[in-house]
């Protein structure tokens, strides 16, 4: 049994998929994820079940399919009956999915306005504590990355790749010489 969080999510993979897999890639970092990528060949709503009530948090996709899927809305009911802690991720803007009935009953991250937001805002409700996506580094200087690396807000993972880096490139320039 691992000792970090974890969350099951659900989506359509009608409209949900790619943002599905670009968020477990980020969340990764942070918590252990599952979604139906890793089931087995057999009885499919038993083993989501089961994966269900393994897992701290429920994440919902939220997207035009998702919320009209029944596959989506079971996952949530039975989440619901678990008492697991839900969040959505809103990853369109549309009338449909802002003016949902979820979004009045649960808390979610805004990823329709900004990646990097929604991500800090879904960590922050599952997690207790806004973390970054690996994509949140991107545009920063290299000062302000060894900062953040100073204040812990570096996920380990980007954290000892960047380390690697920074200790090739002193190193290289000091053989150059």
């Amino acid at each position: 049994m691992s000792l970090r969080p974890s969350a099951f999510i659900s989506y359509s993979h009608q409209d949900g998929a790619d943002f599905t897999h670009r968020l477990v890639f980020g969340l990764s970092m942070y918590m252990d994820v599952f979604f139906d990528i890793h089931l087995q060949a057999g009885d499919y709503p038993k083993q989501l079940f089961k994966e269900i009530e393994k897992r701290d948090h429920f994440l919902f996709v939220m997207t035009p399919y998702s919320i009209k899927s029944k596959w989506c809305r079971d996952e949530l009911e039975y989440a619901e009956k678990c008492g697991k802690s839900i969040t959505l991720a809103m990853v369109f803007d549309s009338e449909l999915v802002q003016r949902h009935e979820l979004t009045e009953r649960y808390s979610y991250g805004p990823f329709h306005l900004d990646y990097e937001a929604g991500f800090r805002r879904v960590t922050e409700l599952m997690l207790g504590k806004a973390t970054s996506s690996w994509e949140g580094f991107i545009n920063l200087e290299k000062d302000e990355i060894i900062e953040a690396l100073r204040q812990g807000l570096v996920p380990g993972i980007i954290a000892k790749e960047f380390v690697e880096w920074l200790m090739v490139e002193k190193l290289w320039a000091k053989l150059e010489k």
